[in-house]
């Protein structure tokens, strides 16, 4: 193989050896331009690549533009069609101003059509929401609430106003489950929090009280993040779902809960719910700066590998569930 070879190139260079200046002349600039074709070529194709890739991207956040524009319109005018049902229903009735069970209430009985079809309403209120008064008692004087002679009078009332304000929530929240509570339809509730509740600037109660919001600590991260939720069904969905609907729930990240709700009922639930389960059994609480709760209870900011490419899965699928994409 060798000998043939360089037998190979000696024919070459005697036959190149035997060439005119001219045919050496032609055949070198023929050389040039074809590796010159072949390096503009490439270049242009690279550039119509990259091009392309821009525009394609350029396409697609056009659409998700469009998109999220469309979603935003759609949204203001249901919010509309939803606050023209609510005046319709509530503002010519005779109501209270703390009555809102009652207004809830009468949307259920307004909107429930008597033919089996199933009716959800989504509430939000900050009845009890703070900032809380500093300088006056409005649910009656500090010591019906707690006693506690070590908090200055502005904690003692912030503190009061805001155990007033969940009383006054309780006592709503038991009406309303008692009135559903004598109904013949299937109704099931859940309940639930957002935030912890505002008791001072920089936190000046929960510090008198000695309360830790130190985050690094499972005992801070709880007091700090977490918010208490309730489901509860009355006799006759109970019958209709043949389960009952008791006990105390597992410690979630809200976006879980209606995963628990659905589990709660004997519900498989949508391809996502199903998609995001195994996330939920590995890592109950996923919170955004870092901090993970395994099924153990264990708080940690550091995954092995299994359980942190469950958590990647779970924010891939949450994102392209909120912004309705399919891959």
């Amino acid at each position: 193989m060798r000998g043939l070879l360089k037998g190979l190139a000696g024919r070459v260079v005697k036959r190149y050896q035997g060439m005119s200046i001219q045919m050496v002349l032609s055949l070198s600039f023929t050389a040039v331009a074809l590796v010159g074709v072949v390096f503009m070529g490439g270049s242009l194709l690279l550039r119509f690549s990259d091009s392309a890739r821009n525009l394609s991207q350029q396409a697609t956040r056009r659409v998700l533009a469009q998109v999220n524009l469309n979603l935003d319109s759609y949204l203001r005018r249901m919010m509309r069609v939803s606050d023209t049902m609510y005046y319709r229903v509530i503002k010519n009735t005779d109501l209270a101003s703390d009555t809102l069970d009652e207004e809830m209430g009468l949307l259920y009985e307004e909107n429930r059509d008597g033919t089996g079809n199933p009716y959800f309403s989504f509430n939000v209120t900050y009845q009890g929401h703070g900032p809380y008064g500093d300088r006056e008692c409005w649910w009656g004087e500090p010591e019906d609430f707690f006693t506690n002679p070590g908090l200055d009078d502005a904690s003692r009332y912030i503190l009061s106003n805001y155990l007033g304000s969940v009383m006054a929530t309780q006592r709503h929240l038991a009406d309303m489950v008692d009135a559903f509570r004598a109904s013949d339809e299937p109704i099931v509730l859940v309940v639930f929090g957002d935030h912890k509740p505002w008791l001072g600037n920089g936190n000046s109660v929960y510090h008198a009280l000695g309360v830790t919001l130190d985050q690094d600590s499972q005992e801070g991260f709880y007091n700090y993040w977490s918010t208490p939720y309730l489901i509860w069904a009355n006799g006759a969905a109970k019958a209709a779902l043949g389960r009952d609907v008791r006990g105390k729930g597992p410690d979630i990240s809200p976006c879980f809960l209606m995963n628990v709700l659905f589990e709660q009922l004997g519900w498989t639930g949508d391809a996502y719910m199903q998609a995001v389960d195994p996330c939920r059994a590995e890592l109950p609480v996923i919170h955004s700066p870092g901090a993970r709760l395994t099924a153990a209870g264990e708080l940690t900011a550091q995954l092995p590998p299994e359980q942190k490419e469950l958590a990647r899965r779970f924010l891939c699928l949450s994102y392209y569930r909120a912004h309705q994409l399919e891959r």
